[in-house]
């Protein structure tokens, strides 16, 4: 599909926000839960593809976690890089250009944690 989509990359970013999406879905449904062979299969392959730092606390874990269910059930707040050029032809084939200064100013206000202003990036 890749290639078919008129959008490119961006419409896969697009299906990837939509897999992911799904996945949490299932994942958060009580029947993960109340189920012990598909909450020992869940915890197990949510172990296996989630590295944590050594100083991570629970309670940070926790709260991504929950930060995952909001955006999975649509209420978060999802970003893409700006872009310039969605289209772009480079010399390995095509690409799509980021608008170094939105994107620069972008990741300025995520290293400082203030998400205030982020809605400007949202897709």
């Amino acid at each position: 599909m890749r290639k078919a989509d008129p959008r490119g990359d961006l419409g896969r970013v697009e299906r990837q926000r939509q897999m992911l999406a799904a996945v949490v879905a299932k994942a958060a449904s009580p029947a993960s839960v109340l189920n012990p062979l598909r909450y020992w299969t869940l915890v197990n392959a949510g172990a296996g593809s989630v590295r944590l730092g050594q100083g991570t606390t629970f309670f940070q874990t926790l709260s991504m976690g929950l930060a995952m269910r909001t955006v999975a059930n649509g209420d978060g707040l999802t970003l893409t890089v700006p872009v310039s050029n969605p289209d772009a032809y480079t010399a390995v084939g095509s690409a799509v250009l980021w608008d170094q200064a939105k994107a620069s100013a972008m990741f300025a206000d995520i290293a400082r944690g203030d998400t205030s202003g982020l809605t400007k990036y949202a897709k």
